[in-house]
């Protein structure tokens, strides 16, 4: 049994206070699955005791003066609720592609309604495996997009430099917000791998895609090519959420970094998110002190 304490310990960034171009306040919480951080507690539960934690879950967001959930329900290229595109996700169930008994985001769906909590969908784009050694369903984007797959360390990604990538997830977020009634989409700031002793910046293995952009008479420096690719992801998903569903929320939750100093003594190189597009162009994100995403 977990408690209403353990639970909001646990949750990523328990608070956000920030503003909609409206003046509505917005107040929310991220509940991770990936590694079974925050739901569900470990893999193999019973349908019960999971459904029993999203009570939870969802009543401490409440007592906690909260009004939204973002429900993590694509940690690496699988999914917390079903899908025909995507496997059931192994930490649910352990192995991937078994079914839990359940729809996890269906259930929180449903909790929410009772004390007005609204969900959204948390997605992480482009991680495909957090571990290669763990094994993939036979319908895993690795097996269905075999040339995108590029390998950091232990973990396998997805290059964004792919078109083939990008429709993937385009089809998977139509598909969600087609057949589910979530509140809104968002996506991490996890584009690419953090960078680390064995994996210094910039050195993402996306090379061979570069080359094939530059030889088809692409100008732009790797930098500026890689920023691009994740720009062009995020305007194709924020015309596909409102396609499907007008008054859902679209946002992206980068460090709260609104330009290079602010906040300040931050040490993070990320650059700001009004470059380029971010607040500038047209979009928002919610993150870490960011916010929700206007359109």
């Amino acid at each position: 049994m977990i408690s209403i304490r353990g639970i909001l310990s646990g949750l990523l960034l328990l608070l956000s206070l920030i503003q909609f171009a409206a003046g509505a306040e917005f107040r929310g919480a991220w509940v991770a699955s990936i590694y079974n951080l925050n739901f569900p507690s470990h893999a193999g539960l019973s349908a019960t005791d999971p459904k029993e934690q999203v009570r939870r879950l969802v009543d401490a967001a409440a007592n906690a003066g909260l009004h939204a959930l973002m429900i993590q329900v694509r940690p690496e290229g699988d999914a917390l609720y079903e899908s025909d595109l995507e496997p059931w996700s192994r930490f649910l169930t352990g192995p991937q592609g078994r079914s839990p008994g359940y729809d996890p985001l269906a259930t929180f769906i449903e909790e929410g309604t009772r004390p007005d909590v609204a969900i959204h969908a948390w997605i992480t784009p482009y991680r495909a495996v957090a571990n290669a050694s763990n094994a993939c369903a036979s319908n895993h984007e690795i097996y269905q997009l075999r040339n995108a797959v590029r390998r950091v360390s232990s973990s396998l990604w997805m290059d964004p430099g792919d078109a083939a990538v990008r429709q993937h997830i385009a089809r998977v977020i139509k598909d969600l917000v087609s057949r589910y009634s979530v509140a809104g989409i968002i996506l991490d700031d996890y584009f690419s791998p953090y960078p680390s002793r064995g994996h210094p910046r910039g050195t993402f293995p996306d090379g061979t895609t570069y080359a094939q952009y530059r030889a088809t008479g692409g100008k732009l420096g790797i930098d500026d090519w890689r920023r691009h690719n994740v720009d062009l992801l995020i305007e194709n998903l924020h015309a596909v959420v409102k396609d499907a569903r007008p008054h859902a929320l679209f946002g992206v939750s980068p460090f709260g970094i609104y330009t290079i100093g602010a906040p300040p003594k931050r040490t993070c190189r990320t650059r700001p998110i009004s470059r380029g597009g971010g607040i500038n162009g047209g979009w928002e994100g919610r993150g870490d002190g960011g916010g929700e995403g206007i359109q």
